[in-house]
């Protein structure tokens, strides 16, 4: 097994070297590094050797600037207390990404990862990695300021203007499943005045053929329309044809701004799936001796999952179908006065996910229906000294979700077994929240903040006991949940550039049930609330007139009552609470601009994710026993170099993303160990001096590394089953603007 310390220098050397290459064909005239050309990504903990989203041009030839949200005002990223990672589109077009789990690769401590046609979500060891409808996400989704349940997450992404990535604690401004971090993605508004038209074509391998369009129509002095339409298209990655993509979806925009005072925008997506959601493969048996064996799959190459005749017991899987059906609308509106700002965000979520896909060899059918709305009205107000903001949030989920497998002349019957039917599971709650900061000294801040939550869990429908009967149970619950979130935190201007800062904080997760009632003691409906204690404290800076970025932050996470959850074919899929899960870590990221045209960069994050008090009510011990998807270390290096020649520029990127080995269940079951991995991306891309066009090439996972992404203790022969990480991709991109 290869060593973390090999795969890291592996891993720089690899960079290094064809960052190398790349350097000495450079010219001696140089490009500047403009994120508005070239694109961008910009982290407190700069993952990759980018520039940002440029507040304003750094002289010199400095790292560029960036503005987030994330602490929903609007302020430089080296000038926020917290850990944001921010994306900006030109960083995800250069290396072909056109989904939420591509972007794993370029943020420190992450685990995103394809469940079916959801995106677990997993930062500094914590996420959520079963996708019942009873299971919340603990790291939060936002899209456009709504709160995405799990399974709209899988949509394209295209006609970005940013994504930020928050690890850690969320309790007081966000809240809702946010006790590990949210991922906020905010779509390009329409621009009053402007005329606008971007085209993209992407071609590749796999029958790769994606398309985009986007329109920018101003109406009058006041008023302007954006459309925008993205296909997504691919065969199978699976050799049996599953895991291809036929998706479409539409963008629509229409901002008003009738005085300087008052902005309203309205915005509405529509998304469909056509091709077939990916088969997981079987894991952990050698198909030459039939025994036990970790890493082994039935093939020599992982993606196929043919099945060996010695092995088939039920049939080859094949692609199924399934039906996907996203509909939103949301809108933002907000009126300034001289120091005031009110606003207010409505949103409306529909989803119809309903697949068919094969555990292994096993058919299985999973239904999802969603009906959401939200609505938050938020203030904020500057006194000078005082910066406050605040407001309510409310929310109200309906949902449909169902769960069978199929087991023909095993089970009995037509070897159905319903594993759960929730025909109403219904989510709704409401929050008050409030943060201010205070300036004691020019140089010196005080931050307080505070959230009061009151939740609402309901549900009702069949669930199954246990074996061997797999007889469906009615089954219902109810219960409010109450509780109190704070942060105390302190930020200091050390120089110029360098800002410290510290916090300490909370967040909670409104607990939820097992749909199971069986009357015994080992198998309880009730789930617990999980509470998070969290100590933070980092520093920001910047050196060598803006030529040298460190970062660093240190953290210590207290978990009580986290939920765990691990799928079993047994048909009891109990969701337990881990009474005390620890995780001390440091993110240390270095992003260092040598040369005009030559960035590197370094983020190294620490997770030591364990139970510290964890015994289900079986009496299984599991104290001591890694996270699941927890690795201890990632390391994220990054390399760019941009080449001026008469007509343009071109910019070559190498990116290399080194994971340490980690569990793919909480129980460590066999089949669900991963290995350290080792993989490595790169991109060249061409833009035209007018800045109106460009061409470029990329490829993903260069290296062909196979690792695991949801997994489950659930083969035949299994044990265990597993999604896998995308293949090697490549392809080719054009775009135009007019």
């Amino acid at each position: 097994m290869r060593s973390l310390k090999q795969s890291l220098l592996a891993g720089c050397a690899l960079t290094l070297l064809v960052g190398g290459v790349a350097h000495a064909q450079a010219p001696q005239t140089a490009v500047a590094s403009d994120a508005t050309s070239a694109g961008a990504v910009q982290s407190a903990q700069a993952p990759s050797a980018t520039a940002g989203a440029a507040v304003a041009p750094v002289p010199d030839g400095g790292i560029q600037e960036v503005v987030v949200t994330a602490q929903k005002t609007r302020q430089s990223l080296q000038k926020t207390a917290a850990a944001v990672t921010a994306l900006t589109p030109d960083a995800l077009q250069e290396r072909g990404v056109v989904d939420l789990s591509q972007i794993q690769a370029l943020i420190p401590g992450a685990r995103f990862q394809v469940e079916g046609n959801v995106v677990q979500l997993f930062l500094r060891g914590v996420g959520s990695n079963l996708d019942f409808g009873n299971i919340e996400t603990t790291v939060a989704y936002n899209t456009n300021g709504m709160y995405v349940p799990r399974e709209g997450s899988s949509i394209p992404l295209f006609d970005i203007a940013q994504i930020e990535v928050l690890p850690g604690p969320q309790g007081t401004l966000y809240g809702r499943g946010s006790v590990g971090g949210a991922v906020n993605v905010e779509w390009n508004r329409p621009e009053l005045g402007v005329y606008h038209s971007h085209l993209e074509e992407v071609m590749g391998n796999y029958e790769k053929l994606n398309g985009t369009a986007v329109q920018n129509i101003p109406i009058g002095d006041d008023l302007a329309v954006r459309v925008g339409f993205a296909t997504e298209n691919h065969s199978g990655y699976i050799t049996d044809g599953s895991w291809s993509q036929h998706d479409m979806e539409g963008h629509l925009g229409i901002l008003w701004k009738p005085s300087t005072n008052f902005t309203a925008y309205i915005w509405g997506e529509m998304a469909g799936k056509n091709g077939h959601q990916p088969n997981l493969v079987n894991k952990g048996t050698d198909p030459a001796t039939g025994a036990y064996s970790e890493t082994s799959y039935l093939q020599s190459n992982p993606w196929n999952n043919t099945v060996p005749l010695a092995y088939d017991l039920l049939g080859e899987p094949y692609a199924e179908n399934q039906t996907y059906i996203n509909r939103a609308i949301g809108g933002e509106f907000t009126y300034r006065l001289e120091n005031t700002t009110f606003t207010y965000i409505p949103t409306y979520f529909y989803l119809d996910d309903s697949p068919y896909y094969f555990l292994g060899q096993i058919n299985s059918f999973k239904v999802d229906v969603y009906r959401q709305l939200t609505q938050e009205f938020r203030v904020a107000h500057d006194f000078d000294a005082l910066k406050l903001i605040g407001g309510l949030y409310w929310y109200h989920q309906n949902g449909h979700n169902s769960y069978d497998i199929y087991l023909p002349g095993i089970l009995p019957g037509n070897g159905d077994d319903p594993q759960s039917n929730m025909k109403d599971n219904v989510k709704e709650g409401e929050a008050v929240y409030g943060q201010g900061t205070y300036s004691v000294f020019d140089d010196w801040r005080l931050i307080l903040g505070g959230r009061y939550s009151a939740d609402q869990r309901s549900a009702d429908g069949l669930g199954v006991a246990s074996l061997p009967t797999f007889a469906p149970q009615p089954f219902t619950f109810s219960h409010h949940y109450y509780n109190t979130d704070f942060k105390v935190g302190t930020e200091y201007d050390v120089a110029r550039n360098i800002l410290a800062y510290g916090a300490i904080q909370s967040a909670y997760q409104p607990g939820t049930f097992n749909d199971i009632v069986s009357g015994i003691a080992t198998d309880p409906q009730a789930v617990k609330s999980e509470h998070l204690f969290a100590f933070t404290a980092g520093f920001k800076s910047r050196f060598l007139d803006n030529k040298l970025q460190i970062n660093d932050e240190a953290f210590y996470y207290t978990y009580h009552n986290l939920t765990q959850q691990a799928y079993s074919i047994n048909g009891v899929n109990l969701i337990f609470n881990a009474k005390q899960v620890q995780i001390p870590g440091n993110q240390l990221d270095i992003l260092y601009k040598f040369l005009p045209d030559d960035q590197f960069g370094l983020s190294v994050a620490y997770n030591h994710a364990r139970n510290k008090n964890f015994i289900t009510p079986g009496g299984q011990n599991f104290d001591g026993f890694q996270s699941v998807y927890a690795a201890d270390w990632t390391a994220n290096i990054g390399y760019q170099h941009n080449f001026e020649i008469e007509s343009g520029a071109i910019r070559f990127r190498a990116d290399t993303r080194i994971e340490s080995s980690f569990y793919g269940d909480f129980q460590h079951d066999p089949g669900t160990f991963q290995p350290t991995a080792v993989k490595l991306d790169m991109s060249l891309t061409y833009y035209d001096a007018s800045g109106d066009w460009s061409v470029g090439a990329w490829v993903k996972n260069a290296t062909n590394e196979a690792a695991i992404a949801a997994t489950a203790f659930a083969g035949i022969p299994g044990p265990a089953t597993a999604y896998l990480q995308e293949p090697m991709t490549f392809g080719l991109r054009a775009s135009q603007d007019f």
